[in-house]
């Protein structure tokens, strides 16, 4: 490990050893990274490493900078005036920030889903296809059938193969999430980020989402913002969690798998959170 990784650096990349991650199954990783709104700095120096093809949770309480983190993965703040990001996000050891690097490109790669469904004002079909746009030049049977698959991948085409041209806001709402997130797998990107996908949804919604979640593990490497722990134990391998510092600034403060931070956390912080001490 080099030796300008800071202390707080060194803490993380020894949990995450601990978990048995071997270095070459590590699809994206933070190391030392810091976001700031101007003057403020939102998050401090955070050093994470999100294995591949597993799902990696994101819990603590409001303001600990969960989700600020989870947008910088995949550049979400560039169009944020103000907002600046030092230290470093990979994606398979390649830097996503920087001059020479597309957002776009990195945004196909590193897909993302809300916290709330968000579909557009389109059929269900164009919903799923508004991606594509980006991939490269497709004919429309090659469009159908990626349309198709990915709906098939979120588990919504059953419900859906009579009507995709139908507006995406006939759906009800777990159904329009499952929808969003076929939008985010029909690029086929590497990387999924959900951010409290179940948040607005009901407990049979969230049910689904949740069953979703572990089968795209499979294809996808998943990272996922939950309030709910509950949600983290049963559906994530890795949990870190973050709390708020002193100084505002939102702090990794253990990471491992989800089953020893649930029940042995080394950390008499997130002993407290997890038990309910500290909101």
């Amino acid at each position: 490990m080099s030796e300008d990784i800071t202390g707080q650096s060194r803490r993380i990349d020894v949990a995450a050893a601990q978990s048995g991650i071997e270095a070459e199954s590590i699809k994206l990783r933070t190391r030392d990274l810091n976001v700031f709104y101007g003057s403020f700095r939102a998050i401090r120096d955070i050093t994470l490493d999100f294995p591949t093809m597993q799902i990696s949770a994101l819990i603590g309480s409001s303001g600990s900078g969960k989700s600020t983190l989870l947008r910088t993965l995949n550049r979400m703040h560039d169009a944020i005036p103000g907002t600046s990001v030092t230290g470093q996000v990979l994606l398979d050891d390649q830097p996503i920030y920087g001059e020479d690097v597309d957002p776009i490109m990195v945004r196909r790669r590193i897909g993302m889903v809300f916290q709330r469904p968000n579909p557009f004002e389109k059929s269900i079909f164009d919903n799923v296809a508004y991606g594509l746009r980006f991939v490269g030049k497709m004919s429309r049977t090659e469009k159908r059938d990626r349309v198709e698959q990915a709906l098939k991948q979120a588990g919504l085409w059953k419900e859906v193969q009579d009507r995709l041209d139908s507006s995406a806001f006939s759906l009800s709402g777990g159904q329009q999430q499952r929808l969003c997130i076929a939008r985010a797998i029909a690029v086929e990107p590497e990387v999924v980020l959900m951010d409290e996908p179940t948040s607005a949804l009901d407990p049979i919604a969230t049910q689904n989402v949740e069953e979703l979640m572990r089968e795209l593990s499979e294809k996808f490497t998943i990272i996922v913002v939950t309030h709910n722990m509950q949600q983290a134990a049963r559906v994530s391998h890795t949990t870190a969690y973050m709390t708020m510092d002193d100084d505002k600034s939102g702090v990794v403060v253990e990471v491992g798998p989800t089953g020893r931070i649930f029940t042995n956390p080394k950390d008499p912080r997130t002993e407290d959170y997890i038990t309910g001490r500290i909101g």
